[in-house]
């Protein structure tokens, strides 16, 4: 049994993000096959995926800090944005430039505050980040 003093941790949820490696051409393929879909009208809904081209595209994605980002918030609920960059100790400003990349990636999700209009809470709703590599082209489902 917990005291009170100690703290729950949360439990762990389901969501996830994936980020799928595919050769270029598997890629572009992909990528077209989707614009076709769309064309049509025949668009699925699709997975909560990135999809890069490279593992060099991959480690320019998820950069040491930017992984410290999503860990600290995961982690500790920063209320804002300033309390952020406070407990990574870096720039705000640079803190921005990384939260705003993510947010456009589906990676974080930045909400106004009730109480301070002002504030922007970072929030990241999921546990994990999985990578795909897939090692043949038979194993790639893409749409």
């Amino acid at each position: 049994m917990k005291s009170k003093t100690e703290k729950a941790k949360p439990s762990i949820k389901a969501h996830y993000v994936e980020i799928l490696v595919l050769p270029k051409e598997e890629y572009f393929k992909g990528l077209n096959d989707l614009f076709e879909q769309a064309h049509k009208g025949e668009l699925k809904p699709q997975p909560r995926q990135i999809i890069v081209s490279s593992i060099d595209d991959l480690n320019s994605i998820l950069t040491p800090e930017r992984v410290k980002i999503l860990k600290t918030i995961r982690d500790l609920s920063p209320q804002s944005i300033s309390e952020l960059a406070d407990l990574l100790g870096r720039d705000r400003r640079n803190v921005i430039h990384d939260l705003m990349y993510l947010k456009g990636l589906g990676f974080v999700d930045i909400k106004d505050e009730k109480k301070d209009k002002k504030a922007k809470k970072p929030t990241v709703d999921y546990d994990a980040v999985h990578v795909t590599i897939p090692i043949s082209s038979d194993s790639v489902v893409l749409a």
